[in-house]
């Protein structure tokens, strides 16, 4: 597999790991501490944290709700064992009665580590949002 594939499906991976809620697999894509940044969504302030912290806070917000991640127009820059990639994601939340769904744009920071491409920064942009804010746990309901 050539670089941007392989780095095509490492994104693949982490995001099906939220809609089947594989959260140790999502952490073993993740470098050991990864910088993230949710403002658009969860009103927080840049930060970094470990692999681990991550899965936990996704599974935390989003044990209740089945979730689907669709990851597509993926703009892939990678050299010397190092890549950006910008991508547009559709996210589906269901309560099972209510849903409340993000249309964003991501850009994620990778890097090689051992052998495989790990994810080392993860921005969200929200282009819009549609639907109850109220069903995510994760969600600054100030800015939806």
């Amino acid at each position: 597999m050539t670089d941007h594939e392989q780095i095509a499906n490492t994104l693949s991976r982490f995001m099906n790991c939220f809609d089947l809620k594989d959260w140790r697999l999502m952490a073993e894509l993740l470098e050991p501490t990864v910088q993230v940044d949710y403002a658009d969504l969860r009103g927080e302030r840049p930060s970094s944290m470990t692999s681990g912290e991550y899965a936990r806070t996704r599974s935390e917000a989003l044990q209740d709700l089945a979730t689907h991640h669709v990851l597509a127009n993926l703009d892939i820059e990678a050299r010397d064992g190092a890549a950006t990639v910008s991508a547009s994601c559709l996210i589906f939340r269901s309560d099972g009665t209510r849903s409340f769904n993000s249309h964003a744009f991501y850009t994620f920071s990778l890097s090689v580590v051992h052998g495989a491409w790990r994810i080392s920064a993860i921005a969200q942009r929200i282009l819009w949002n549609e639907g109850d804010p109220g069903i995510h746990r994760g969600v600054n309901r100030e800015r939806t």
